[in-house]
């Protein structure tokens, strides 16, 4: 019983742990957005690897996703609409409902992968020490401009 509650404790405590760091790193990027604007080209070079590299991706995904939606929704309304209104019928349910969603998953899965990969080498390689001997923010340079790009992408 006595090792369950240090367990608890442990996993509590790391779970807190954990949500406090993010809070900090979401305060450090709030904290610099005014940052921004010096170097604009950061910001245009992330939206460019995120949001335009991102489109074939996204585009195989929503074909495929269609597809598989004609054919399920053809089965099922075979005997109670005309098979005339099946392609408008799928085609606003893909783009209305789905495809946010379906781009959402797709960016942030590529995206979240690209950058978690990239920003880890960097650590390993300790490229980030060597931005802060440097006294350049890491937070100001490599996540201000992965952040606003990535929410400016996903908007448009």
């Amino acid at each position: 019983m006595r090792d369950t509650w240090h367990f608890l404790l442990n996993l509590t405590e790391g779970a807190l742990s954990k949500t406090g760091g993010v809070c900090l790193m979401l305060w450090a990027t709030l904290k610099n957005l005014g940052s921004l604007f010096r170097q604009p080209r950061l910001t245009f070079e992330q939206m460019t690897i995120m949001g335009i590299r991102s489109i074939p991706l996204v585009v195989f995904s929503a074909i495929f996703t269609g597809a598989v939606a004609a054919i399920e929704a053809a089965y099922q309304f075979s005997h109670f609409i005309p098979m005339h209104f099946l392609g408008t019928a799928v085609a606003k349910a893909v783009i209305i409902e789905l495809g946010p969603v379906l781009t959402g998953l797709v960016v942030t899965g590529r995206v979240g992968a690209s950058i978690a990969a990239e920003l880890g080498t960097m650590r390993v390689t300790e490229q980030i020490d060597a931005l802060e001997t440097l006294a350049i923010d890491p937070i100001r340079f490599l996540v201000v401009p992965r952040v606003v790009s990535v929410v400016i992408m996903l908007q448009f």
